[in-house]
Order: C-alpha cells, then sequence, then structure tokens
C-alpha cells in the first residue's frame, strides 16, 4: 500500500487440483517478489487460462530480470544481478520450483530487463498429487 501498487485480478475462476497448503506457500514466494521488485505505483496481474490445463501466471511491471539471470532464478541461494539493494535470499523461487515438481505442476518465468517479470504454473489436467507433512 506504501507504494500504490495496483493488484488486478482476470479471470481466475479455474478449476485445479493441488495441494492448497503449498500451492499457498508458492504463490507467497511469487507474490512477495512481486511486490518487492514493482516500481511505485506499479501493477501487479494475476491471470489465468486453459490449454490441456490451466495456466496461472502473475505479471508486475517491475525491474525485470536480464537475459543472463533468468536461466537462473530458480536456483537454489541465487538472487540476481538487478535485485543486489534488495534483500533477498535466492530460496523462496528455488522451493517454489521444488514444489511445484512434487506437485506435479511446472514453472517458468519470461522477463525483460528493466520492463516485467511472469512468473506462469501450468495444472496439468486431472493430476493431483498431495505431499504428505
Amino acid at each position: 500500500m506504501g507504494h500504490n501498487i495496483k493488484i488486478k485480478v482476470n479471470d481466475t475462476d479455474k478449476i485445479i487440483y493441488t495441494d492448497e497448503k503449498w500451492l499457498d506457500f508458492i504463490l507467497d514466494q511469487i507474490m512477495i517478489n512481486a511486490i518487492k521488485y514493482s516500481k511505485d505505483e506499479g501493477n501487479i496481474e494475476i491471470s489465468a487460462y486453459e490449454d490441456n490445463g490451466v495456466y496461472l501466471s502473475i505479471y508486475d511491471d517491475g525491474v525485470g530480470i536480464s537475459e543472463a539471470d533468468l536461466p537462473r532464478i530458480f536456483d537454489k541461494g541465487f538472487t540476481g544481478s538487478n535485485r543486489s539493494e534488495k534483500r533477498s535470499t535466492g530460496i523462496g523461487l528455488y522451493l517454489a520450483k521444488k514444489l511445484c515438481g512434487k506437485l506435479g505442476h511446472q514453472i517458468f518465468a519470461e522477463s525483460v530487463d528493466g520492463k516485467f517479470t511472469k512468473i506462469t504454473i501450468f495444472f496439468p489436467k486431472g493430476k493431483l498429487n498431495k505431499l504428505e507433512e
């Protein structure tokens, strides 16, 4: 709220099969990053569409990720060159990717340095993997 970030949710009334608790954790990690690296008065958009499953995307018009860093953002401990002034551990997206794999989902990122970042999770049709505590 202090940075006047606008959040817009579009067409997310899709049915998916997943472990609710772990999906909450994954989405928290993605949203924390989207908020942390958004510009003042920036925008975050959450949307979904269906195509042999459901794709859920979280887009922010923040600092973006360099082309060189993009393939490594899900690596354990990787914090990236654009994000050095922010407090980060490089663990959030790593754990999100690990959990997506265990749940049978896919997670991937698109970004342009200085323009935007979009993280998408793919939920295959009719497949449910629950993680044990």
